[in-house]
C-alpha cells in the first residue's frame, strides 16, 4: 500500500494526537483541562514558559478553553495547531 501524501498524513497525525490525549476519561471528543495539561506537557512542552510552573500550564490550559466551556475541543485544539503553523512559516525560507 502507498504511504499518505504528507498532508493526510499530517491531518491524521493531528487527530490521532487529540485522540490520544482526549480519550483518557472515555470521551475522545474533547480535553480535559488536565487531559489538555498532558497534552501540551507531552507534546509541546518547548512551548511552555516554565514547564514546571503548574500555574503558568493552568493558564496556557485556560487559554485553549475559547468558549469557557470547561473542556477544549478539536476546533480549539486546531486553532492552536493553526496559530503555531502560522507562527513557524517563513517564507523567505527555500523548500527544500
Amino acid at each position: 500500500m502507498a504511504a499518505a501524501p504528507p498532508l493526510r498524513k499530517t491531518i491524521e497525525d493531528l487527530s490521532a494526537i487529540f485522540k490520544k490525549y482526549a480519550g483518557e476519561d472515555g470521551n475522545d471528543k474533547t480535553l480535559t483541562k488536565a487531559e489538555a495539561k498532558k497534552l501540551l506537557l507531552g507534546e509541546l512542552p518547548e512551548l511552555l514558559e516554565n514547564p514546571n510552573d503548574d500555574a503558568k500550564i493552568n493558564e496556557s490550559v485556560n487559554d485553549l478553553d475559547m468558549d469557557g466551556d470547561g473542556v477544549v475541543d478539536f476546533m480549539e485544539f486546531m486553532i492552536l495547531v493553526l496559530t503555531l503553523g502560522i507562527a513557524h512559516y517563513d517564507p523567505d525560507l527555500e523548500a527544500e
